[in-house]
């Protein structure tokens, strides 16, 4: 969405899509309203390539994921890095510094994340994005952008690289960079009780969304997690939970599970419904300053259509207890 902005605001006209929205074969026929495709394309996809070529790929990180799909983590990466696979010199992969995983193709690369010495590249360093194209160099502040943490710098310096690339201008750039306000799902702010903050986190269907998520709040946490396994490992998330989280609420599949392998030395809670799950997060957090965060490592299945229709319920039982329990702010 961030690289479809930049691209926009630059003049474009942009197809956005593949596993995020419209389909890319819902565009085939009309493809000559666009000057340029903007897809999501996921390992489940990525898997049944042929013979797919993308002038640009971006590859932002691998953590744990879909364990129930693949043999193994390596068996994951193999499919992530397989998106390069048809790549040639003629093509761009863009990776990043930090997580630099191999390249089956000949294309050219360029980074995000860190200074490099070769290539094209882009990072965020003391508030400003930094970036090194076709031997120009450009600082820019980025004090007005709307996203916090760590990881969402990391995304900034990743769409950048790879919009430029795509076309990109460095004044539609910057636009977007002022403009852009993230996604529905992932950090959500829904609003306060009592000075107490509520995040939809829904789309945090993996571990390492989580960590991302828990180490960037402050004040004390009541954390709302589980829902359909998928084959993961939490003990990666013990150590933050235990240092960042008060109560620790359970739902779905995974509950039983997640209490064994995180060892929360604190309150631990079960509920049957997110209305539950939400009453009791806030009911526990005896705090003048802290949040109640729907963050569940999990996919939705088991409880819920999807990440969003938990994150709609998650929503609907935040401003059913504003109603009950007192005056609060919402956006």
């Amino acid at each position: 969405e961030l690289i479809s902005d930049i691209l926009e605001l630059s003049g474009k006209r942009v197809f956005r899509g593949g596993n995020l929205g419209t389909p890319l074969s819902g565009a085939i026929l009309n493809q000559d309203e666009f000057d340029v495709m903007v897809l999501e394309i996921s390992s489940f996809q990525i898997d049944t390539i042929i013979d797919f070529r993308p002038d640009v790929a971006l590859l932002l990180n691998v953590t744990q994921d879909h364990l129930d799909r693949y043999k193994n983590f390596q068996a994951y990466t193999i499919s992530k890095t397989n998106i390069f696979k048809n790549q040639t010199e003629n093509e761009v992969c863009i990776l990043n510094a930090e997580d630099l995983k191999p390249v089956k193709g000949n294309p050219r690369q360029s980074f995000f994340n860190r200074n490099t010495e070769k290539g094209n590249n882009a990072f965020v360093e003391n508030g400003f994005l930094y970036i090194s194209f076709n031997k120009e160099k450009f600082k820019i502040d980025i004090k007005e952008f709307g996203l916090n943490g760590r990881h969402n710098l990391e995304n900034l310096s990743a769409s950048a690289i790879t919009a430029l690339e795509a076309g990109a201008s460095i004044e539609g750039l910057k636009k977007a960079i002022r403009t852009f306000k993230g996604l529905p799902h992932r950090m959500e702010y829904c609003g306060t009780i009592e000075n107490l903050r509520f995040i939809n986190d829904s789309k945090a269907t993996n571990p390492d969304s989580v960590y991302k998520a828990l180490e960037n709040l402050e004040g004390r946490v009541s954390l709302i997690m589980g829902g359909k396994d998928k084959g993961y490992d939490y003990t990666s998330l013990s150590q933050i939970i235990n240092t960042k989280v008060e109560n620790l609420v359970l739902i779905g599949e995974t509950r039983e599970k997640i209490k064994k392998e995180v060892d929360f030395k604190k309150n631990t809670l079960f509920a049957e419904t997110m209305d539950e799950a939400v009453e009791t997060a806030y009911k526990k957090l005896d705090s003048e300053k802290g949040c109640v965060i729907l963050s569940p490592a999990c996919s939705s299945f088991d409880m819920f259509q999807s990440y969003s229709h938990r994150g709609k319920e998650f929503v609907k039982a935040f401003q059913k207890l504003k109603t009950e329990y007192g005056t609060g702010t919402d956006e």
